[in-house]
């Protein structure tokens, strides 16, 4: 049995802002220590400051562990245990709800486990996946219904559906009108079929915000660039009230900040990101306006959906990850035909 690599002590006093609810919560981050791209460190520190107490972390090594307590200590004053296997962090540390920051093929086991348990879930996108399976809905069905069960929350880390009312300060008198045409610009560090695994459900996660739950149809992919750093997918995405066109471009970059942008009909904007304070904007249509952190909105969201027992979006799950099958599908033939993924 894995051991634990780091001590516990009580958090420091978060300030007067700190919600009660946050305060009850106690929490466990599988992947909080940064590589790449990973967003588990700057979780962790979303659920710290609102207010949760994040008790551990689960690593994947006695060092890579001991790495993001300290970063952790060290960046954001958060004291918590480490440990290398989730069953351990689980049973000592009695969580009531898990945030998954792990590796795309660990989400699968990772969500089993804290269902099992009956914690709350915050996972990181996408919900699971895995190319050897023959029915990927009933295996997400079964998945979301885990937690449905226990009246478990299970959302999604997907925090672009946080920026529309900033969109709206940019360009002002969307409310209320049906949405047409959207598009969107994404920038992953993954190349071939990884930067469409890593990418679309947010793009997806907009288009249910913006019209509600609906199915991508007609689903078409245009891999160019050299190497196929670039695809562009063109679908309808079909929802109750009629449907959109949709448009999203993926580009493999090295750049850091990585450009993102979003249009709805037609009009755009672009996000900024300004280092190092890591400030964000929205620029468009001659205005910019400053963002407060979406994942850290889309975190205290989580616990606020916690502590009021709203249910998670059972059907918005299922459909998305729909919706993800068909497009990886439709860039998978891409790929084969441009000679490779």
């Amino acid at each position: 049995m894995a051991a634990a690599v780091g001590g516990r002590a009580p958090l420091p006093d978060p300030g007067p802002q700190v919600s009660v609810i946050g305060a009850m919560l106690d929490v466990v981050v599988i992947g909080a220590r940064r590589v790449r791209q990973g967003i588990g460190e700057f979780v962790a520190r979303s659920f710290h400051q609102a207010g949760a107490r994040v008790r551990a972390v689960v690593g994947t090594s006695d060092e890579t562990t001991r790495q993001a307590v300290q970063n952790l200590r060290a960046r954001y004053g958060l004291e918590c245990a480490g440990y290398t296997a989730l069953e351990q962090a689980l049973e000592r540390e009695r969580p009531d709800a898990v945030a998954i920051c792990s590796p795309i093929p660990f989400h699968r086991l990772h969500l089993e486990q804290v269902a099992a348990f009956g914690a709350h879930c915050l996972a990181e996108k996408p919900l699971w996946w895995a190319e050897q399976v023959r029915d990927r809905e009933r295996t997400t069905a079964a998945l979301v219904d885990a937690f449905v069960r226990r009246g478990r929350h299970l959302a999604l880390m997907t925090p672009w559906p946080l920026t529309l009312p900033d969109y709206d300060r940019v360009h002002p008198g969307r409310q209320g009108r049906p949405v047409a045409h959207f598009e969107m610009r994404l920038s992953p560090v993954t190349e071939g079929t990884s930067m469409v695994l890593d990418s679309v459900s947010h793009p997806l996660s907009l288009l249910q915000a913006l019209v509600g739950t609906g199915e991508v149809r007609s689903p078409r992919a245009v891999v160019s660039a050299p190497g196929g750093r670039h695809v562009r997918l063109d679908f309808r995405y079909v929802h109750a009230a009629g449907e959109v066109a949709a448009v999203c471009h993926l580009e493999a970059t090295a750049q850091w900040p990585r450009p993102a942008a979003y249009a709805l009909d037609g009009r755009r904007v672009e996000r900024r990101i300004e280092l190092p304070d890591y400030r964000i904007f929205f620029e468009g249509g001659g205005r910019r306006v400053a963002l407060q952190d979406p994942l850290a909105r889309l975190v205290r969201r989580f616990v606020d959906a916690v502590g009021s027992g709203a249910p998670g979006d059972r059907e918005g799950l299922i459909c998305g990850m729909r919706g993800l099958e068909r497009l990886m599908a439709a860039a998978a033939a891409a790929w084969d035909a441009a000679g490779g993924r």
